[in-house]
Protein backbone atom coordinates (compact mmCIF):
# COMPACT_ATOMS: atom_id res chain seq x y z
CA UNK A 1 0.00 0.00 0.00
CA UNK A 2 1.70 3.19 -1.19
CA UNK A 3 -0.12 5.57 1.17
CA UNK A 4 -0.13 4.81 4.88
CA UNK A 5 -0.53 1.70 6.92
CA UNK A 6 0.70 0.65 10.31
CA UNK A 7 2.32 -2.51 11.51
CA UNK A 8 0.80 -3.47 14.83
CA UNK A 9 2.03 -6.18 17.17
CA UNK A 10 -0.42 -6.82 19.97
CA UNK A 11 1.46 -7.62 23.15
CA UNK A 12 -1.51 -8.94 25.07
CA UNK A 13 -1.20 -12.55 26.20
CA UNK A 14 -4.95 -13.14 26.45
CA UNK A 15 -5.57 -11.73 22.97
CA UNK A 16 -2.69 -13.75 21.53
CA UNK A 17 -4.19 -16.83 23.14
CA UNK A 18 -7.56 -16.09 21.50
CA UNK A 19 -5.85 -15.72 18.11
CA UNK A 20 -4.07 -19.06 18.60
CA UNK A 21 -7.30 -20.80 19.63
CA UNK A 22 -9.19 -19.46 16.61
CA UNK A 23 -6.36 -20.50 14.29
CA UNK A 24 -6.34 -23.99 15.84
CA UNK A 25 -10.10 -24.22 15.37
CA UNK A 26 -10.37 -22.81 11.84
CA UNK A 27 -6.94 -23.24 10.27
CA UNK A 28 -7.58 -20.03 8.34
CA UNK A 29 -7.85 -16.54 9.84
CA UNK A 30 -9.28 -14.82 6.74
CA UNK A 31 -12.81 -14.51 8.15
CA UNK A 32 -11.50 -13.24 11.49
CA UNK A 33 -9.25 -10.67 9.82
CA UNK A 34 -12.15 -9.62 7.57
CA UNK A 35 -14.29 -8.92 10.65
CA UNK A 36 -11.45 -7.05 12.36
CA UNK A 37 -10.90 -5.05 9.18
CA UNK A 38 -14.59 -4.09 9.13
CA UNK A 39 -14.26 -2.92 12.71
CA UNK A 40 -11.19 -0.84 11.79
CA UNK A 41 -13.11 0.76 8.92
CA UNK A 42 -15.76 1.86 11.42
CA UNK A 43 -13.39 2.97 14.18
CA UNK A 44 -11.17 4.92 11.76
CA UNK A 45 -14.20 6.66 10.26
CA UNK A 46 -15.24 7.59 13.81
CA UNK A 47 -11.78 9.07 14.44
CA UNK A 48 -12.22 11.34 11.43
CA UNK A 49 -15.65 12.32 12.73
CA UNK A 50 -14.33 12.94 16.27
CA UNK A 51 -11.07 14.51 14.97
CA UNK A 52 -8.90 12.39 17.29
CA UNK A 53 -6.01 9.93 17.17
CA UNK A 54 -6.34 6.29 18.31
CA UNK A 55 -5.66 7.32 21.94
CA UNK A 56 -8.47 9.91 21.81
CA UNK A 57 -6.20 12.97 21.64
CA UNK A 58 -7.44 15.82 19.47
CA UNK A 59 -5.57 16.34 16.20
CA UNK A 60 -3.46 19.46 15.85
CA UNK A 61 -5.60 22.34 14.59
CA UNK A 62 -5.22 23.53 11.02
CA UNK A 63 -2.77 26.32 10.27
CA UNK A 64 -4.03 29.74 9.25
CA UNK A 65 -2.61 29.09 5.77
CA UNK A 66 -4.62 25.90 5.40
CA UNK A 67 -7.76 27.52 6.80
CA UNK A 68 -7.43 30.39 4.31
CA UNK A 69 -7.44 28.05 1.30
CA UNK A 70 -10.07 25.49 2.41
CA UNK A 71 -13.26 25.77 0.42
CA UNK A 72 -15.23 23.02 2.16
CA UNK A 73 -15.32 21.66 5.71
CA UNK A 74 -13.23 24.53 7.07
CA UNK A 75 -14.08 23.40 10.61
CA UNK A 76 -12.71 19.88 10.02
CA UNK A 77 -9.10 18.76 10.25
CA UNK A 78 -8.05 16.35 7.45
CA UNK A 79 -11.48 16.48 5.82
CA UNK A 80 -12.07 18.66 2.81
CA UNK A 81 -13.50 16.39 0.13
CA UNK A 82 -13.51 13.28 2.35
CA UNK A 83 -11.21 11.39 -0.03
CA UNK A 84 -8.70 10.34 2.65
CA UNK A 85 -11.39 9.21 5.08
CA UNK A 86 -13.17 7.26 2.33
CA UNK A 87 -9.97 5.67 1.00
CA UNK A 88 -9.49 3.28 3.93
CA UNK A 89 -8.99 -0.29 2.74
CA UNK A 90 -9.04 -3.57 4.61
CA UNK A 91 -7.20 -6.47 2.98
CA UNK A 92 -7.57 -9.67 5.02
CA UNK A 93 -5.70 -12.87 4.24
CA UNK A 94 -5.22 -16.17 6.02
CA UNK A 95 -2.30 -14.88 8.08
CA UNK A 96 -2.52 -11.07 8.18
CA UNK A 97 -4.67 -8.00 7.88
CA UNK A 98 -3.40 -5.01 5.93
CA UNK A 99 -5.34 -1.88 6.76
CA UNK A 100 -4.68 1.65 5.59
CA UNK A 101 -5.02 4.05 2.69
CA UNK A 102 -3.59 4.11 -0.81
CA UNK A 103 -3.50 7.91 -0.76
CA UNK A 104 0.13 9.04 -0.85
CA UNK A 105 -0.62 12.04 1.36
CA UNK A 106 -2.03 9.71 4.02
CA UNK A 107 1.50 9.03 5.23
CA UNK A 108 2.18 12.76 5.64
CA UNK A 109 -0.92 13.12 7.81
CA UNK A 110 -0.22 9.95 9.81
CA UNK A 111 3.44 10.63 10.52
CA UNK A 112 3.92 14.36 9.81
CA UNK A 113 6.75 15.84 7.77
CA UNK A 114 7.73 18.66 5.48
CA UNK A 115 6.10 19.25 2.11
CA UNK A 116 8.17 18.81 -1.04
CA UNK A 117 9.46 21.72 -3.14
CA UNK A 118 6.90 20.79 -5.84
CA UNK A 119 3.90 21.08 -3.51
CA UNK A 120 1.39 23.90 -3.34
CA UNK A 121 3.08 25.04 -0.10
CA UNK A 122 6.76 24.01 -0.44
CA UNK A 123 8.69 23.39 2.75
CA UNK A 124 5.62 23.62 5.00
CA UNK A 125 5.79 21.50 8.15
CA UNK A 126 2.77 19.25 8.60
CA UNK A 127 2.17 17.94 12.12
CA UNK A 128 1.44 14.25 12.62
CA UNK A 129 -2.25 13.60 12.95
CA UNK A 130 -2.47 9.83 13.41
CA UNK A 131 -5.68 8.24 12.22
CA UNK A 132 -4.40 4.65 11.96
CA UNK A 133 -3.71 2.56 15.02
CA UNK A 134 -5.28 0.34 17.63
CA UNK A 135 -7.08 1.91 20.57
CA UNK A 136 -8.05 0.24 23.83
CA UNK A 137 -11.62 0.08 22.50
CA UNK A 138 -10.28 -1.65 19.38
CA UNK A 139 -8.54 -4.27 21.55
CA UNK A 140 -11.83 -4.97 23.32
CA UNK A 141 -13.67 -5.25 19.99
CA UNK A 142 -10.99 -7.59 18.59
CA UNK A 143 -11.30 -9.77 21.71
CA UNK A 144 -15.08 -9.89 21.29
CA UNK A 145 -14.73 -10.82 17.62
CA UNK A 146 -12.28 -13.60 18.44
CA UNK A 147 -14.62 -15.01 21.10
CA UNK A 148 -17.49 -14.96 18.58
CA UNK A 149 -15.35 -16.93 16.13
CA UNK A 150 -14.47 -19.41 18.85
CA UNK A 151 -18.13 -19.92 19.66
CA UNK A 152 -19.11 -20.22 16.00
Amino acid sequence: MAGASTNVTIDDKELQSFFAQVLDKTGDMTAVFADIGEHFLESTAQRFEDQVDPEGNAWEPLSELTLSRKEKNADKVMIESGDLMESMVSLPSSDALVFGTNKIYGAMHQFGGTTSPESMFPGKDIPARPFLGVSNDDIIAISDLLVLHLLD
